[in-house]
């Protein structure tokens, strides 16, 4: 969408840290400088690059759960190229840092049944897939328009037809990238659609 000039600048301050987030106010931000938001401690631990872009790739395995080592601009957007990138001068690329979190066991390969390649979880969730919890009831009501993508992690399952319950699926392609969307049959009031809806989003 089309920003003003002024949104553009105090946005870019704030990824480059001279400006955080202060405070929200329905949609309205409210910024200050970071040295005001926090701790002089804080502000003053300077790391090396390599170290906050490690971090950074961790953090994206934390959040998503059981990716590859591929994936699309909004899962690893800000971490550079898969390889080293002359933009990036101290970058060793996410290939050589992906590499290091495993080395250092912060990432754990595993294999998926009936998905193909390797995942990675973080060290913590290994426990959780030897042993996986009985997952509380739930139910989710989702909106006819409401599309679910991902890669092959999620659309799996379904690599074998063209619906599953009241989801329409399209397979992975070659690049692993699959997609599952509400049929046209599907209804959200409905308390099938509902069960589907959560057992289709789960990963």
């Amino acid at each position: 969408m089309p920003t003003n000039a002024v949104r553009a600048v105090l946005e870019a301050y704030a990824v480059t840290g001279v400006l955080g987030l202060a405070r929200r106010d329905g949609n309205r931000r409210y910024y200050d400088l970071i040295e005001r938001l926090l701790p002089a401690d804080v502000v003053g631990h300077d790391l090396p690059l390599r170290e906050q872009l490690r971090h950074k790739l961790l953090s994206r395995y934390r959040a998503h759960g059981l990716l590859g080592v591929g994936g699309g601009g909004d899962i690893f957007g800000g971490l550079g190229a898969a390889k080293p990138d002359p933009r990036w001068p101290e970058s060793p690329g996410r290939t050589a840092l992906r590499a290091e979190l495993v080395e250092l066991d912060e990432l754990v390969p595993v294999n998926v049944e009936g998905v193909r390649g390797k995942r990675l979880v973080i060290r913590e969730d290994v426990g959780l897939l030897e042993a996986p919890p009985e997952p509380p009831p739930s139910v989710a009501f989702l909106p006819r328009s409401t599309r679910w993508s991902g890669t092959a992690a999620c659309s799996g399952a379904c690599s074998d037809s063209t619906t599953c319950g009241s989801f329409s699926c399209r397979p992975p392609n070659a690049a692993g990238a699959g997609m599952c969307y509400p049929s046209s049959s599907a209804t959200a009031s409905s308390a099938g659609s509902s069960r589907e809806s959560t057992g289709t989003a789960r990963r």
